[in-house]
């Protein structure tokens, strides 16, 4: 009986270990796409990482906008704004269980701080939200 509990306890913990192994891998995915796109001022890779509904923030300035909309929005904003750089500062995990990642994405003229929260979708994860603040010089 206690052999049994106790082979059930170790397949679990075995279980859980993989699964968050499977869940780290796939954020770590995406967060490297999400990289490059961001590195590359590419609308595209990074449009491919969004859900149906993307929440953008520029400035203080809140928007829903649907995929389509949201690549736009994007292509523009690289327009005028195409990378220098962009690096992660942090990754984490918020009370609720979504991955969120904080960064800073530089311009030729302006730094930003993004904020990135992702949902989990399928096998993947997908930004559902940005929020971009300029960050004074």
């Amino acid at each position: 009986m206690i052999a049994n509990v106790f082979k059930s306890l170790v397949f679990m913990l075995a279980c859980s270990v993989l699964l968050t192994g499977c869940v780290a891998n796939a954020e770590t995915e995406t967060t490297q796409r999400v990289l490059k796109a961001l590195t590359q001022s590419d609308h595209r890779l990074l449009s491919s990482q969004f859900t149906n509904q993307v929440t953008i923030t520029f400035n203080n300035e809140t928007r829903q906008y649907s995929k389509a909309q949201a690549t736009f929005v994007m292509r523009s904003f690289f327009r005028q704004n195409p990378a220098v750089s962009f690096e992660y500062l942090h990754q984490g995990i918020m009370k609720n269980g979504r991955p969120y990642t904080l960064g800073i994405y530089r311009t030729p003229i302006h730094t930003y701080s993004l904020a990135l929260l992702l949902v989990p979708q399928d096998k993947d994860y997908l930004i559902e939200k940005m929020v971009f603040a300029n960050i004074v010089n």
